[in-house]
């Protein structure tokens, strides 16, 4: 799809007003917005289902390999999420962890849905734009 002139400018102010009005949109999930605030608290966020979604065990060791955080940083999140009940503790799926004091780290059910909400609604305006400016 080649854009004329007007047609870029109207695009880019589409995705832009999009882009300004993503952090309001978290007004309706509530759990959501506290992985907003902070690029790592939504790394954390997004490893964590990312895992779960494979079906791996996730815990503090392996998170903090892949969040470039001190210790504590990534520690007082985990906590502020278990608090909350963003996050629950739960056995692996198809594992046995051998170590006891590993904890296994899961995004809960309420979690789960505010994250598909958030994904679809968010998507949805961007297909939206997308087919506005016939893009295929």
């Amino acid at each position: 799809c080649i854009l004329s002139l007007e047609n870029a400018f109207n695009l880019s102010r589409c995705f832009a007003t999009e882009q300004l009005t993503f952090i309001k949109s978290f007004n309706k999930f509530p759990l959501m917005k506290y992985f907003v605030q902070d690029p790592y608290r939504w790394n954390i966020l997004n490893y964590i289902i990312y895992f779960s979604a494979k079906k791996e065990p996730i815990y503090l060791e392996k998170l903090k390999s892949y969040i470039h955080k001190s210790d504590r940083h990534v520690e007082k999140i985990l906590k502020d999420c278990l608090a909350n009940g963003s996050f629950i503790v739960l056995d692996p799926q198809d594992k046995v962890l051998k170590n006891k004091k590993i904890i296994n780290i899961r995004p809960s059910e309420k979690l789960m849905k505010e994250f598909y909400g958030h994904n679809i609604l968010k998507y949805r305006k961007y297909i939206a734009i997308i087919n506005r400016f016939g893009f295929k």
